[in-house]
């Protein structure tokens, strides 16, 4: 108040005591209807999103972004991470029709911010999106995605999940499932986007054949990688940590 306001030391402490003052009248005569359990339950849930809501559009809207920056850098003892730095370069909003998958996310964010992951021990499996967003369409070609389940726990195997591993392979148009402990599945997603047919009784051998053969190829990759580093047995300790996680 004495900044904003020009009040004096006395001035803000009155009118901050006031209000306070009168704040407080109906938690004290009201307190026995449970008056201040509602306002906690109100102040601290719908309230903060309403005071968050309207800190967002002063601070954007109203005072700006590149302005909002500015102050809270300027003089700051602590830096505020990059990651949140506000620009206003626009990219035009596209819809890509094509595969992409979680592990291109790390060279992507990478190559971001002018690294790579190129000079690694071992190959990374992922690939750089970013020239995609800037338009290249051309550039980033994925024609399938694995996936692996971790092993089953107790818990999960209470919770209804297959016993066994599970393999995945996902193409544009199929998505083929390897379960070690069951039945396989193999899905058309063309005709049959939600996968509710499983097909692979009725499909062509020679489509399923060349799904499994894919399948083996990203399994062989991906477990040959721990191979070439030659790091040479896990100890005891490492293993009972693993297991606790769940992976082995």
């Amino acid at each position: 108040m004495q900044e904003e306001f020009g009040y004096t030391r006395k001035q803000a402490a009155l009118m901050l005591g006031l209000v306070v003052f009168i704040l407080c009248q109906p938690v004290i005569f009201f307190i026995n209807h449970g008056y201040l359990d509602e306002m906690d339950y109100w102040a601290g849930t719908f309230g903060l999103v309403i005071l968050a809501t309207v800190e967002i559009i002063l601070f954007a809207w109203i005072f700006g972004m590149k302005k909002g920056w500015d102050e809270i850098t300027r003089g700051a003892d602590i830096r505020v991470p990059l990651i949140f730095h506000f620009t206003d370069r626009r990219a035009e909003p596209r819809r890509i029709k094509g595969l992409s998958r979680l592990v291109d996310l790390g060279p992507t964010l990478a190559e971001l911010v002018g690294d790579s992951f190129d000079a690694q021990m071992i190959p990374i499996e992922g690939r750089s999106f970013l020239p995609v967003v800037k338009g290249d369409r051309n550039s980033y070609a994925v024609d399938s995605s694995f996936a692996q389940r971790r092993p089953t726990d107790r818990k999960q195997l209470r919770e209804g999940w297959r016993k066994g591993d599970v393999y995945s392979l996902l193409t544009s148009r199929y998505k083929l499932i390897i379960h070690t402990g069951s039945g396989n599945e193999l899905y058309d997603l063309e005709s049959d986007p939600l996968e509710q047919v499983n097909i692979i009784e009725d499909a062509p051998v020679e489509v399923v054949e060349h799904l499994v053969e894919q399948l083996s190829e990203q399994y062989r990759r991906m477990t040959g990688q721990g191979e070439r580093l030659q790091l040479g047995p896990i100890d005891p300790e490492h293993i009972e940590e693993l297991k606790a996680l769940g992976y082995l």
